[in-house]
Parts: C-alpha cells; structure tokens; sequence
C-alpha cells in the first residue's frame, strides 16, 4: 500500500510539473502572437496613413 501512495503522489507531482510547463509555454505563445499582432497593425497603419 505504501508504494501506490507514493506512485500516485509521484504522478500528481509529475502533472503539475507539466501544468507548469504549459502554462509557461502558452503564456509566451500569447506573448509572441499579440506582439506579432500589434506590429501588423502599426505596420499597416504606417503603410495607409503616414506614408
């Protein structure tokens, strides 16, 4: 018994490890679209407006 109470802390430790990872991933994911997004946006109204 005691050996599937430390199997499943290990997966429980091992799946928020990975939450983790993907939170972190995703966050910068985000990041870089929106910065992807607002260079677009500065870039055509540089090009329709200001030019």
């Amino acid at each position: 018994m005691d050996n599937e109470l430390i199997y499943y802390l290990f997966c429980l430790a091992v799946l928020i490890v990975g939450i983790l990872i993907i939170k972190k991933i995703a966050g910068c994911i985000l990041k870089s679209l929106a910065l992807i997004v607002v260079v677009l946006i500065l870039a055509v109204i540089w090009y329709f407006f200001i030019r």
